[in-house]
């Protein structure tokens, strides 16, 4: 049996490799300082992306295995239900699916790491920024999710 990766895991291998272009051009000593800026603010937000998804696991053990299980693909067993110990096989299931939906929806947005990673231009660099701090940082349903979870 096959496994698909899921857009989140798609999102997080885009973050990762594109940490490591960033890494590789910036010791180029033929970049300008706006560039440098570009490139220090890109790596601001996905430092911003991975201390949140830490934070989220951070809350509490299931919260930890569904961001986990959402990240890697994974399916809810039996086994993860009782350890765990959620109600039922179908509230886990349910559970992880909200939480894949609000994490595509917010911290690995599909389009928003595209995009970071596309562009080179700090006004559009800056205005991704902010849309993290809107979208994720202050979304309140977000941080209800988590609190509650």
């Amino acid at each position: 049996m096959t496994t698909m990766k899921t857009q989140i895991a798609t999102n997080l291998d885009t973050l990762n490799d594109g940490v490591a272009q960033i890494r590789n051009k910036f010791d180029s000593s033929s970049l300008t300082n706006e560039e440098r800026q570009v490139f220090l603010l890109k790596l601001s937000i996905v430092k911003m992306i991975f201390d949140f998804l830490k934070v989220m696991k951070d809350t509490s053990e299931k919260q930890a295995a569904l961001i986990t299980l959402c990240m890697r693909g994974g399916r809810c067993t039996s086994k993860d239900m009782r350890e765990l110990d959620f109600r039922t096989l179908d509230h886990m299931r349910y559970l992880r699916s909200q939480m894949e939906t609000l994490l595509e929806a917010t911290v690995l947005n599909t389009d928003k790491v595209n995009r970071l990673f596309e562009t080179n231009s700090l006004a559009e660099v800056m205005e991704i920024k902010n849309w993290y701090v809107m979208n994720v940082l202050q979304n309140k349903q977000l941080l209800c999710f988590i609190a509650q979870n």
